[in-house]
């Protein structure tokens, strides 16, 4: 299976497909890789304590030690964030096993994940993200919006889930869940960095804890702009943040962000010279966003017995976008949105402690929750000059949830967990002009055991089966937008209100191992998993609209390895995963640009006369062009997207009280596509979203 289009066999388990234009290069892109691979594994020799048993909130909803936990969960600190100064969070994701990351743009800020074969292409998200356990995933679709999270220098801890937590998060969390945790108030501190890279790209972010009028507050602001890799690929945003804790018992947030981008879009390969371009069609492709949210946190005590917790959110978000739909190689429909969304949500959740709980039980949580969220969706076009009104309306979802989780040690090594969750969530919409309004309705039922044995000192196994769910998103069922075609009607709409959520049923099982090797320690997680899904969302090419593709199955193993030795550390993960459809016409094939496997590894030295030096390294290979790769004819070799490399390094080094960071990413200035597509018009032509080649960065840093 190795001899596919476009690839020739492995060397030292590298690829080597642009080997026989440039065999020197390409030998020594190998040597370096294996070398990275080699120090690494020297490192490993000898360690100090990883971070296995580390508390982490964000799997049970309540303070746990990792290693107990009965999912796959990983947590990067702040320190690991440090050793990475010029990254973005989707790069710093990169290093998590099972997590594969698409740039868009070609150099980061607009990232797309794919977590266990789970990939909405940009139009939807299988992943939660959470800051400081505030859902931001946008309204109309669920997707995130990266450049405006937290500056890497304020946060404290990022928690990955991977898999299903519909359990304890409700929708859309089926491929996992990511809280992202900034540092809380801590004394008087100051941090700020300033750094530039190519393509006239200039980041900047600043940090203050203290107290204002006695009480404790954070702050936080950030800026970023860049004129692209790629024509009309500009984009510019800026956010700020502060938390103040208000009496001791409420803490109040307020967040703000913009901004400003332009979107390349899809390239065609035949426009393609060296991937810098972009299709004329989308030069107007673009917009601007602009947020703000609100947060007020309750934290109580439940007399000796447990802890109460009550947030309130609020937020709104003004987006006005123009984009582009390809329709075929040679023509395109431009339509401008206005965009007006509003979240409002409670939730409020008790943790009973063994005091007041019967022998054996260590927690019982329970909770509910009460979200809504509208949206004013108005479509445009400019029909010679003149701004047409297309269509419009107005939206909403209410969800109300409550669930339970109960955590057990009848005996010595042995932990028992059990959730579960139940979820109603009512859709609406309202046409402007239309004679009909839409609706529906969704209910879900999330249960959860889990197993968690200690079968040796420092190591634990853990085994969990579950169900999860995710509902169409508003723009799925709704969305209005008129996509024009040749024959009666006219004109189409992409949604599907007949859309039901999809759900899955999975079986996890791991192991968390720490293990002492030559006075030090080593840390390595294992993870196999198999979600059956049914009802999956997807977008039929036939009908233009979105659809229930009915089943498919996701399976895989994901092993991690952390180790660090006096000046050294190191981190490496392997993934395999193999997401296929069960029914209809590509039953048994695997789902398009999903990459079977994924490797990373990364090493960091801190000889004190150099400062600090990180290297990084990542792989995707085996991924299919489309659904139908495998249903081709015998003759016909299956169409891949070409397996890609990439070697990251930065230096850090001390300057009295300032550091100074110089780093590259594609080190090795490989040229390659982040993720491609076939044309949906049927041609046979390709869409690709090509990355940029080396990319160089310099900045200063003063504090974290």
């Amino acid at each position: 299976m190795r001899e596919q289009w476009g690839q020739t066999p492995l060397i030292g388990g590298i690829e080597t497909e642009a080997m026989e234009s440039d065999p020197i290069a390409a030998g020594v892109r190998a040597r370096f890789i294996l070398l990275l691979l080699a120090i690494f594994a020297g490192s490993l020799r000898a360690q100090q304590p990883p971070t296995l048993d580390a508390v982490v909130v964000v799997a049970e909803r309540s303070a746990t030690p990792m290693n107990l936990s009965v999912a796959a969960v990983t947590r990067l600190t702040a320190a690991d964030l440090a050793r990475i100064p010029a990254a973005t969070v989707a790069d710093v994701l990169r290093r998590v096993p099972g997590i594969a990351v698409v740039d868009f743009d070609g150099l980061g800020r607009d990232p797309q994940l794919m977590v266990r074969g789970f990939y909405g292409g940009g139009e939807a998200d299988y992943v939660l993200v959470m800051v400081d356990g505030r859902v931001v995933n946008q309204v109309h679709n669920g997707t995130i919006t990266w450049e405006t999270l937290p500056p890497l220098s304020s946060i404290e801890s990022i928690e990955i889930v991977r898999g299903s937590a519909s359990t304890m998060h409700g929708d859309a969390a089926v491929a996992g869940v990511i809280n992202i945790v900034t540092r809380r108030p801590t004394g008087r501190t100051a941090a700020w960095r300033l750094g530039a890279e190519s393509y006239t790209g200039v980041t900047a972010s600043a940090d203050l804890t203290g107290q204002f009028t006695g009480r404790d507050f954070a702050a936080s602001l950030g800026f970023d702009r860049t004129l692209g890799f790629r024509d009309h690929a500009a984009r510019a945003s800026a956010i700020s943040r502060g938390t103040m804790r208000l009496t001791r018992q409420f803490r109040g947030t307020l967040n703000v962000s913009w901004r400003d981008f332009e979107e390349p879009g899809p390239l065609l390969e035949s426009l393609r010279q060296d991937g810098s371009e972009s299709d004329p069609r989308f030069h107007d492709d673009g917009g601007t966003d602009t947020e703000w949210g609100a947060t007020i946190d309750h934290d109580g005590v439940l007399g000796a017995g447990g802890t109460a917790h009550t947030t309130f959110r609020v937020g709104q978000r003004r987006l006005d976008l123009v984009r582009t739909l390809p329709l075929s190689p040679d023509f395109g429909d431009t339509r401008e949105r206005e965009l007006r969304t509003l979240q409002l949500g409670l939730a409020t959740q008790a943790d009973l402690t063994p005091t007041i709980l019967p022998p054996g039980i260590d927690r019982v949580s329970a909770g509910a929750s009460a979200d809504l969220g509208t949206i004013d969706s108005r479509y445009y076009s400019d029909d010679n000059g003149n701004r047409t009104a297309d269509a419009s309306g107005d939206g909403r979802r209410a969800t109300l949830a409550g669930f339970l989780h109960l955590a057990a040690t009848p005996v010595e090594r042995v932990r028992f967990t059990f959730g579960v969750r139940a979820d109603l969530l009512s859709d609406a919409f309202e046409p402007d002009g239309g004679t009909e309004d839409f609706s529906a309705t969704h209910f879900a039922f999330s249960p959860r055991m889990g197993l968690n044995v200690r079968y040796a000192a420092g190591g634990n196994a853990w085994l969990s089966a579950s169900r999860t769910f995710k509902a169409p998103t508003l723009d799925q069922l709704f969305d209005q937008r008129p996509i024009p075609i040749p024959l009666p009607p006219f004109t189409v709409t992409t949604s599907n209100v007949q859309l039901d959520p999809q759900r899955g049923t999975g079986v996890e099982a791991g192991l968390y191992q720490d293990l002492s090797v030559a006075g030090g320690r080593l840390g390595v997680t294992l993870t196999l998993y198999q979600l059956d899904m049914r009802d999956e969302l997807d977008f039929d090419v036939q009908t233009l609209r979105y659809v229930n593709i009915a089943r498919s199955r996701h399976r895989g193993a994901e092993v991690g390895v952390t180790a660090t030795r006096g000046l050294v550390t190191g981190h490496a993960s392997l993934t395999f995963q193999d997401a296929v459809s069960r029914a209809g016409a590509n039953a048994g094939n695997r789902l398009k640009a999903v990459p079977g496997q994924i490797i990373t590894a990364g090493l960091t030295l801190s000889p004190p006369a150099l400062g600090t030096v990180a290297i990084a390294f990542v792989r995707n290979a085996d991924m299919y062009l489309d659904d139908a790769s495998r249903g081709r004819p015998p003759m016909q070799s299956p169409e891949r997207i070409p397996a890609w490399s990439r070697v990251d390094a930065h230096l850090t080094r001390p300057i009295g009280s300032f550091d100074l960071v110089v780093g590259a990413r594609n080190v090795l200035d490989e040229r390659y596509d982040s993720t491609a597509f076939l044309d949906p018009s049927g041609s046979g032509q390709r869409y690709v979203y090509p990355a940029a080649g080396r990319v160089v960065t310099l900045g200063v840093r003063f504090g974290r």
